[in-house]
């Protein structure tokens, strides 16, 4: 059984331990539908057990029209947290009560504090509502990290990320500037890379990247030079063609 549907079925809390364990029960069990039900704070906790059993193969649960809150968001957001198989969660349609704070928590999970940190967040997620009202409830940041979940690299996913969190605008450049030098010319090789881009808004945001470290690194380009003279090929050029 791949598909459990319980819609309109007047569940409550008291409800959800069955089918806890009929989902144990079906370990191919991708679909999980539990809309409009009377699901609550201890109905949810208990879902939220699904997504952290390494077991499951469920990729989608969906629970509009329940009662659900920031604090049943945060059962959800603290289960997927390692969870790399789980796509789809739809806890909204023409309702919701989750605040920002809510959505901040699925945020927090999506992205990193750092560069380096993004890449170990979660890149499989990629829905919170149901599909057409996500532009009613969700903020922008989180519509991005969303989208940037439907690439099917995952290393694609977590550059969007970083170019959109770390790498925007007078970002912070304090890493670039406690890096070791001799790095920092393949670090910008990997800023330039996708100089063929053709969604242009991205493509600035790379060449911006890039002259923003260029000119404040001190000594940045003499390494450049360096590299060049000893035959390392540094590919630099296409990063800052528009």
């Amino acid at each position: 059984m791949k598909y459990i549907r319980l819609s309109n079925d007047s569940i409550s809390d008291d409800s959800v331990r069955d089918i806890i364990e009929l989902a144990h029960a079906c370990p191919q069990l991708k679909k999980l539908n539990l809309n409009y039900n009377s699901i609550g704070n201890r109905g949810c906790r208990e879902l939220a057990s699904l997504l952290r059993n390494p077991e499951s193969n469920l990729k989608c649960l969906s629970v509009v029209g329940n009662s659900i809150g920031d604090e049943e968001a945060c059962f959800f957001v603290n289960a997927m947290a390692n969870n790399n198989r789980f796509k789809f969660l739809s806890i909204a349609g023409l309702s919701a009560n989750i605040t920002l704070s809510g959505w901040d928590g699925f945020l927090r999970i999506l992205r990193g504090t750092s560069i380096s940190g993004t890449y170990q967040f979660n890149h499989t997620l990629q829905r919170l509502v149901r599909s057409g009202y996500e532009h009613m409830y969700l903020p922008e940041d989180l519509l991005v990290s969303l989208q940037a979940n439907t690439e099917l690299n995952k290393a694609t996913s977590a550059r969007i990320k970083i170019f959109h969190f770390h790498l925007n605008g007078d970002f912070d450049l304090s890493p670039f500037l406690c890096m070791d030098a001799t790095v920092l010319p393949d670090v910008l090789g990997w800023i330039g890379k996708d100089y063929n881009e053709t969604d242009g808004d991205n493509r600035l945001s790379r060449v911006s990247a890039f002259c923003r470290i260029l000119v404040n690194v001190p000594g940045l380009c003499c390494v450049i030079s360096l590299h060049e003279q000893q035959g390392k090929f540094v590919n630099l050029r296409p990063s800052l063609t528009l």
